[in-house]
């Protein structure tokens, strides 16, 4: 009798899983405003697709994250942070890619390439240090991250 009620109250057998608790965190910051993270998501008006919704909802995203290169160690990430949860608008990306595609990141653009302060300290091996204080002592932000850095030799005396 316990054996048929679980099967009867079993939908996919994934509770728990990682890629579940990837669904249910989704749809939490974008549809539960008691979640800590609601208003950086569902309050700006972050919506999760039809197709991810709804009674299949979690067999779809399923699909589409296995088709999509879903494995363990990555997150899902929103290609464009202000645009909603969607097949188009989704990857699983790894933590550099992540905190690379921020809201709050500060982009420069020098040479026709726009990156952010990261990845300009990992492009151009000057230390992100470095950067930013230039950036914070008024040089122009293409200048911050294309000038080598001038290494000073101790004086002498």
């Amino acid at each position: 009798m316990i054996d048929q009620a679980k099967k009867a109250n079993t939908k996919h057998g994934m509770f728990g899983t990682p890629i579940y608790r990837t669904y249910f965190n989704m749809k939490n910051r974008c549809y539960n405003p008691n979640y800590y993270l609601y208003k950086d998501y569902g309050g700006r008006g972050i919506s999760v697709c039809a197709e991810w919704l709804g009674e299949n909802g979690f067999f779809h995203f399923y699909e589409w994250a296995i088709e999509n290169g879903y494995r363990t160690g990555l997150s899902l990430d929103r290609i464009n942070f202000n645009g909603n949860y969607s097949p188009q608008n989704c990857r699983w990306a790894n933590m550099v890619i992540q905190q690379n595609n921020r809201r709050n990141n500060h982009t420069i653009t020098a040479n026709g390439e726009t990156h952010t302060i990261a990845e300009w300290a990992r492009i151009t091996k000057i230390p992100y240090c470095t950067i930013q204080r230039r950036i914070h002592s008024g040089w122009k932000e293409s200048d911050a991250v294309t000038r080598s850095v001038q290494i000073h030799a101790p004086s002498r005396r």
